[in-house]
């Protein structure tokens, strides 16, 4: 029989073994086509507001991708040369020198790379156009999309990919090197190490572990919101501590956790053994000394896909909230180019609404205003802040109503409440006046922009604003601000347009040698490039998040395609003796239900507690985007438990 005969029938037989594999490099080829592609692609690179570059985006996922697709690679290759094992060794058996089964492996594997690389950079060439639109479309740009084949894509995926095959390849070699023949026949019965007996000492890790896990939780809770941490070193530390002691904790959840909790309830049975216990949680606790490593892995890595899958989600649907925060009018400005400006709007029929708000700056004392201790680091015995006057953010807020010895807070988004908690009717102190004032409102609402100042602007009564003003030893340097709404939404592009030839989006402040010049954006202009920046992010996120939910999802896939495979013999005997289709397979929907579900539910709560800890930082909200990333992830790894299911129910039913 000829060599290439011989590669075309094995992998005819081992097809159902390779398929998902397969499918997996078309589409990671197919991915990994398209980044580069869109990378060069001048339609989609170059954005209009933000600095950051999608190619620069594209070429970092890429980057990401291939690590994604090498770890892919190398496991799934391991365990199909575990699987394979038993047909080397009949080759050898029969005559067969290592270096001609060297040389079948290379032709087989070369045809089912070569063929799936193809077909991946093919697909690529075709979707690269969708990718681009859909692209566009997350970052709401309209713009016509031309894709062209692109040559140095074509060239660097092949070469990219031709080094993954180089190193799956020497690792196929060095494991039949180091094995001997006789090794050969057993290699795929080989299980792990059988638990005759469950010391006590086993049983304390485990807890340990559950204890490592819950302790990260909860430092995480407190990390900026507790005393414990007030100290910049104290905060790193913390971080550390909580990063570690969850991955420790994992591993030690799957090594010894899982087995002590497990032979807790097989003790409880007292000898009564069911189907569960045979066909579940047996194999469960006697894989688990191999299993602890690849399932921590995973558990590890779902946990960080889904925080970044979710806090960049929640970046990107809080662009209109930023952007207020941003610019909190259409447009605006200081006091001298605000008198130009109304010039342009009037001369060029632009109807449009003005709010003026004189600024001071005044230093507070805020230490008996804070609903709970914060650290530190956060606290100022004098904090300086902008002051304006209750008269004009009446224009705003008609229903504003201040006694002179009373404060409300405008400018108090989420972050600045999660780091600087103030509660209303609580007692703040003007320094400069010595006088104290009690807090009657707290406001979300910008009424200056971030630019200005990201901390909370007090608004004071118009005679307390002229108290303030005699005793304070430095106006700042911006002594008003003036913002536009602009009435007709179909006159805010010629509005800007005019902003922009006026003061191209730079003001003059200060006087003499102390001033400068300050950028003020308009607030379409923060709201693209909060949105272009954070589109770009959510786009290669997601993409590089469904490669890795396919490459992990395979992983258990063959994992548990081996296991059905080595438990064969058994479902056998079991059948002999009397168990039907039916009860095997509720042994193992609950094994599955174990190695499928365990990775994603201890995923779930890491990346839980993880943006809990730190969504304030990118938008507003968690919820609902963490519960719609969820979705995605709990529907696609049920569509790997269910395939699942179908190998080991073609298993058991072929065991009789």
């Amino acid at each position: 029989m000829k060599l290439s005969t011989l590669v075309f029938r094995t992998m005819w037989k081992n097809s159902r073994l390779y398929g998902l594999y397969f499918l997996a490099l078309i589409f990671s080829s197919g991915l990994y086509f398209s980044f580069l592609t869109l990378a060069a692609n001048p339609s989609v690179v170059e954005m209009n507001s933000t600095s950051m570059k999608a190619g620069a985006a594209f070429k970092a996922g890429s980057v990401i991708l291939v690590v994604i697709v090498f770890f892919f690679v190398l496991y799934a290759n391991q365990l199909f040369m575990k699987r394979r094992s038993k047909e080397f060794g009949l080759y050898q058996l029969i005559g067969l020198p290592k270096g001609r089964i060297a040389r079948m492996l290379l032709l087989e594997n070369s045809v089912m790379w070569l063929i799936a690389v193809a077909v991946g950079v093919g697909m690529g060439a075709i979707f690269s156009r969708f990718f681009a639109l859909l692209f566009l479309k997350v970052v709401e740009v309209e713009r016509s999309v031309t894709v062209e084949f692109s040559l140095d894509a074509l060239v660097q995926t092949a070469l990219i990919f031709v080094i993954l095959f180089i190193v799956m390849y020497l690792q196929s070699l060095l494991h039949m090197s180091r094995t001997k023949l006789i090794d050969l026949f057993h290699t795929s019965g080989k299980t792990e190490q059988r638990v005759k007996r469950f010391s006590w000492i086993s049983m304390i890790i485990g807890f340990m572990g559950i204890g490592l896990i819950i302790l990260g939780y909860y430092l995480s809770t407190q990390l900026l919101t507790s005393d414990k941490f007030n100290t910049q070193t104290a905060l790193y530390v913390g971080m550390l501590t909580i990063l570690g002691s969850v991955i420790i904790g994992t591993y030690i959840f799957f090594r010894f956790s899982v087995s002590a909790l497990l032979n807790v309830q097989r003790k409880a049975r007292q000898g009564h053994v069911k189907i569960v216990d045979i066909v579940a949680i047996s194999p469960i606790m006697h894989r688990m000394k191999t299993n602890s490593l690849s399932l921590s892995l995973i558990t590890i890595l779902t946990a960080l896909a889904l925080a970044v899958l979710t806090l960049s989600y929640i970046a990107y649907t809080s662009a209109d909230t930023r952007a207020k925060e941003g610019m909190p009018f259409d447009i605006g400005t200081v006091t001298e180019q605000a008198v130009q400006l109304e010039k342009k709007f009037d001369k060029a029929g632009i109807d449009y609404d003005k709010y003026t708000f004189d600024i001071l700056e005044a230093g507070f004392d805020l230490k008996n205003a804070y609903s709970r201790e914060i650290p530190d680091i956060l606290q100022d015995d004098t904090m300086s802040l902008l002051v304006v006057k209750e008269g004009q953010v009446k224009s705003v807020m008609p229903d504003l109503i201040l006694n002179d010895d009373e404060v409300a807070i405008f400018n108090y988004a989420k972050m600045t409440e999660f780091f600087m908690p103030l509660e209303k009717n609580k007692k703040i102190e003007l320094v400069d006046l010595k006088q104290k004032a009690t807090i009657t409102m707290i406001e979300e609402r910008f009424v200056l922009p971030s630019t200005l100042s990201n901390s909370p602007t007090m608004v004071v009564s118009d005679s307390m604003f002229n108290e303030i003003k005699k005793h304070a030893k430095e106006l700042p340097s911006i002594q008003s601000f003036i913002g536009f709404d602009i009435e007709d939404e179909q006159q805010l592009e010629k509005a800007q347009q005019i902003y922009m030839d006026t003061t191209n989006g730079m003001a003059k402040v200060g006087k003499g040698e102390d001033s400068y010049k300050m950028s003020f954006s308009t607030q379409e202009q923060h709201y693209r490039v909060f949105l272009e920046t954070m589109g770009i992010v959510i786009f290669v996120a997601g993409f590089l998040g469904l490669a890795f939910l396919l490459t992990t999802g395979s992983i258990l896939y063959f994992k548990q395609m081996s296991e059905a495979e080595d438990e064969a013999p058994q479902f056998t005997m079991l059948r002999k003796i009397g168990f039907t289709e039916q009860e095997l397979m509720k042994g193992v929907s609950y094994k599955q239900l174990f190695n499928f579900g365990f990775p994603l539910l201890i995923g779930i709560f890491h990346s839980y507690f993880a943006v809990k800890a730190g969504w304030v930082m990118f938008g507003i909200g968690f919820e609902k985007p963490f519960m719609t990333v969820l979705a995605v992830y709990i529907v696609l790894y049920l569509v790997f438990a269910l395939l699942t299911l179908r190998y080991y129910r073609k298993i058991i039913t072929k065991s009789l």
